[in-house]
C-alpha cells in the first residue's frame, strides 16, 4: 500500500503538458467503474448519472479559458494510457477540445492498472457503487499479496485497506479468507467474470463461485443484447415500485394474450431469483 500511494504521489507531483487527444488511449482494464459490477435494477440510473456527469463536465468546457483538473496518464510501451481522468477526456472530446492537461509518468501496464484500482477515491471523485469499491479493493489485494501467497505489504492493514477504499473491515476480512484458502482458479470462470486487467475473477463472482448470473451488460456486437439488459433494468425496476403480487398479475395478463410461452417462464424463473433470499440477484 506504502509503494502505491508513493507512485500516486509522484504522479500528482509531475508537471501537467498539455496532451492531444488523438494521442491518448484509454483500455477498460485501466477503468475499476465496472458496469459488470451494477445490479441490473440500477443499471440505467447508472449509465445516466454517468453521462450526466460528462454532460456537466463539458458544459463547463464550452466556455474558453475554462480548464479541467490535470488527468492521470501512463506512457507505456504500448503509447499513453489514461489511468484517471476517463469522463474529463470524453467531455473534452465533447466539447470540441483538441487537446488537455495531463501529468504524464513511466510506468508498466500492471503498475497502471492497479493504480487506476486505487486512484479514483477522494471526495472530489465521482463516487464508484459499493460493489464496485469491493471489486476495486479485492483486485489491489489480490495482487499485494501475489493472491494469497504472500503477507499484507508494508503499511497496509485490514483498517487501512477498509479506508482506502471505502468498504467495511469486514469485507476486508472476507476477502483475505477467501484469497488465503487458495479455492480460486481463474480458469474456472467465464472470461466475463474476470477483470480484464488482472486476469483475477471479480469479488462478486470470487466470494459465491456458484453464482453464475451475467452481470456484463453488453457483448460484443450486441444491440440486442442492450436492449434486452435496457427492458430486464426496467423490469427490475417495476417490480421494486409496483411490488411482486402486482408483477404476477402482469405476467398472467401476458400468458392470457398469448405471449410466448418460453417468455413467460423466463419471467416466472426472474421472479423466483428476486424472492429467493440467498439469491445475489
Amino acid at each position: 500500500m506504502k509503494k502505491m500511494e508513493e507512485l500516486l504521489q509522484r504522479w500528482e507531483a509531475t508537471a501537467p503538458a498539455q496532451l492531444p487527444l488523438k494521442e491518448l488511449k484509454t483500455d477498460e482494464a485501466l477503468q475499476p467503474r465496472a458496469m459488470e459490477a451494477v445490479a441490473l435494477s440500477g443499471f440505467s440510473a447508472e449509465q445516466k448519472r454517468l453521462a450526466d456527469h460528462v454532460r456537466v463536465i463539458a458544459s463547463r468546457l464550452r466556455v474558453p479559458g475554462v480548464q479541467v483538473e490535470p488527468i492521470l496518464v501512463a506512457r507505456t510501451e504500448q503509447g499513453l494510457y489514461i489511468v484517471d481522468g476517463h469522463h474529463r477526456f470524453l467531455a473534452c472530446r465533447a466539447a470540441g477540445r483538441e487537446v488537455l492537461p495531463a501529468r504524464v509518468l513511466v510506468v508498466e501496464m500492471g503498475e497502471a492498472v492497479m493504480a487506476s484500482k486505487f486512484v479514483n477515491f477522494g471526495a472530489e471523485k465521482l463516487g464508484m457503487l459499493p460493489e464496485q469499491r469491493r471489486d476495486a479493493a479485492w483486485q489491489w489485494l489480490s495482487s499485494a499479496t501475489a493472491r494469497g501467497t504472500q503477507p499484507l505489504p508494508e503499511g497496509a492493514s485490514q483498517r487501512r485497506i477498509a479506508d482506502r477504499f471505502d468498504i467495511s473491515v469486514g469485507n476486508a476480512n472476507a476477502m483475505l479468507k477467501v484469497l488465503k484458502s487458495q479455492r480460486l482458479d481463474p480458469a474456472k470462470f467465464k472470461s466475463s467474470h474476470l477483470d480484464p486487467g488482472t486476469g483475477w475473477p471479480r469479488w462478486c463472482f470470487a466470494r459465491n463461485p456458484s453464482y453464475s448470473r451475467e452481470w456484463s451488460p453488453v457483448s460484443a456486437d450486441g444491440r440486442i443484447e442492450q436492449e434486452g439488459v435496457k427492458l430486464a433494468s426496467k423490469i427490475a425496476e417495476a417490480v421494486q415500485r409496483y411490488g411482486q403480487d402486482v408483477f404476477r398479475i402482469a405476467i398472467g395478463q401476458l400468458k392470457a394474450h398469448g405471449v410466448d410461452a418460453e417468455a413467460i417462464e423466463d419471467a416466472y424463473e426472474y421472479l423466483a431469483l428476486m424472492e429467493d433470499p440467498d439469491s445475489d440477484f
